[in-house]
């Protein structure tokens, strides 16, 4: 029996712990709406914001949503205004006062007729989309989004490629689609031989002789380096080229077998000794 009234009194208390902490909450859910409107009074849109969306989070009310939506209307965030309205709607769908059911109507229409909704569009599929500095996702399909009327300055970026930025205007009540291909930055190749004047290929195709100046720009993927050259092996390598990085590729081109024993029969050394040839009786020192 005392196990039981001790049992008793733990969920007493703590039920009356979960109705003070609720309590809570809603005190300082109702201390953030009234600064909000003190703030929407005086026309601070952006911090009138920042008050409900957090009076909103501790304690939803079919007021603060209401207000918050305002808010976002007057921030040309027409979309983010039309979700609130869609959750103020089904949150409070049998509840809503008529002076606000009435108001939300009204203003959701006239929020959909000022919009525009725009669909982007990016190649690769996972690179990331900005609006007016504001990150918005990946692609490769983001919209149609919900945009004001107007300038909009939109940026696609991804590691490993050039990003792309441009400059859209749009009209209320269009749609609009823009896409973004981006190019992958090349990467670079640096090439040495153990000879010079050897012809350099890449791909099959020529690039310059033995020692190159530059480095050569290639885009990523796989490539067959080539190096030629007279009484030469010819030499192949296959390697790959990330984005954005450099590399360095070493080459040693081996003399033809024909070839060394054809100079050593000319007195030639491969070591730059004194030679000699012997051509009727007659010694000529290399």
């Amino acid at each position: 029996m005392r196990k039981q009234v001790c049992a008793l009194c733990v969920v007493v208390l703590v039920t009356c712990a979960s109705w003070s902490a609720v309590a809570g909450e809603k005190e300082e859910a109702k201390q953030l709406f009234d600064a909000g409107l003190k703030l929407m009074r005086l026309d601070d849109f952006a911090g009138a914001t920042a008050n409900f969306e957090r009076s909103i989070a501790l304690y939803p009310t079919q007021n603060s949503l209401f207000n918050l939506a305002n808010c976002y209307k007057a921030l040309q965030r027409y979309g983010d205004a039309l979700a609130v309205i869609e959750r103020l709607k089904r949150d409070f769908s049998s509840k809503l006062k008529p002076e606000i059911k009435e108001a939300v109507e009204r203003q959701q229409q006239e929020i959909q007729s000022l919009v525009a909704r725009m669909t982007l569009e990016t190649v690769p599929a996972d690179a990331s989309i900005r609006i007016d500095g504001k990150d918005i996702g990946q692609g490769p399909t983001l919209g149609p989004l919900l945009l004001g009327p107007g300038e909009h300055e939109i940026e696609a970026a991804r590691p490993g490629h050039r990003s792309q930025r441009r400059s859209v205007k749009l009209v209320s009540g269009a749609g609009q689609t823009e896409k973004f291909v981006l190019e992958a930055e090349a990467g670079s190749l640096v090439v040495r031989a153990n000879i010079a004047g050897a012809a350099v290929f890449v791909d099959s195709r020529p690039v310059g002789t033995t020692p190159l100046a530059e480095a050569i720009s290639l885009p990523p993927g796989q490539h067959v380096l080539s190096l030629r050259a007279v009484d030469h092996e010819d030499t192949d390598r296959a390697f790959q080229v990330q984005a954005g990085v450099g590399q360095i590729l070493d080459l040693v081109l081996a003399a033809k077998a024909n070839a060394v024993r054809l100079r050593m029969g000319m007195g030639e050394t491969l070591a730059g000794e004194v030679a000699h040839l012997d051509l009727h009786s007659t010694w000529i020192a290399a």
